[in-house]
């Protein structure tokens, strides 16, 4: 198949993958994304059309014109995209999952799929400490009563984080930045994956609970 998952950081193409990519010459951009992915693919003399908001009628009749498609969630790339992409060589997901492209037909038809498993984990995890703060001192409570002109500060005294046990759910790459992050606090980072040994969450910190 030319799609296949891989370990964090790593990139899987079945063999002539890169000299099929090499071919691509013209790509559409079917969702909303950052500028700089236009400006990447341009610097490599490649031709970029973003047309958002796409009906699946519009996407079937523009796709066979194009060389790779870059969605992230909204664009379904059905079976019937797929047989109308005559030129298609790759899709590129920007996000971790796939449940929105046909991988089965794509690969059927020699049509690389890729996706960017890394791309937000950084994002996610400091989000998620974001919360875990806001969730400790209480700062979006005291926040709207500042708002509402009062001054209840024995009210939102909140909790150190210092000495607290951390349990997080998924030890993955967005759970283990997320614990990495949090020991600076001192806390105390436990957790559970049913996939990730647990010798290899001990090396950033983290006990498991409840493996057998």
């Amino acid at each position: 198949t030319l799609f296949r998952s891989a370990p964090p950081g790593e990139t899987t193409l079945h063999p002539g993958s890169m000299a099929q990519l090499a071919d691509i010459r013209r790509v559409l951009i079917s969702d909303s994304l950052d500028p700089c992915t236009r400006h990447i693919l341009q610097a490599q003399g490649i031709e970029v059309h973003e047309k958002q908001n796409l009906s699946p009628e519009q996407l079937i009749a523009q796709i066979q014109d194009y060389d790779g498609l870059i969605v992230r969630s909204a664009t379904k790339v059905t079976a019937d995209v797929l047989a109308a992409a005559t030129r298609l060589k790759v899709v590129g997901r920007a996000g971790t999952g796939v449940d929105n492209v046909d991988v089965e037909t794509a690969t059927r038809k020699g049509i690389i799929v890729m996706n960017t498993p890394s791309g937000n984990s950084i994002s996610a995890a400091e989000l998620t400490c974001g919360m875990i703060l806001c969730l400790s001192r209480q700062i979006p409570q005291s926040a709207a009563s500042m708002k509402a002109g009062k001054w209840d500060r024995k009210k939102f005294m909140g909790a150190e984080l210092y000495g607290k046990t951390l349990g997080i759910l998924g030890l993955g790459r967005i759970g283990k930045e997320v614990a990495l992050r949090m020991q600076s606090f001192n806390m105390k980072t436990i957790g559970y994956d049913p996939i990730i040994p647990p010798e290899v969450t001990a090396a950033f910190g983290v006990q498991q609970i409840g493996r057998a």
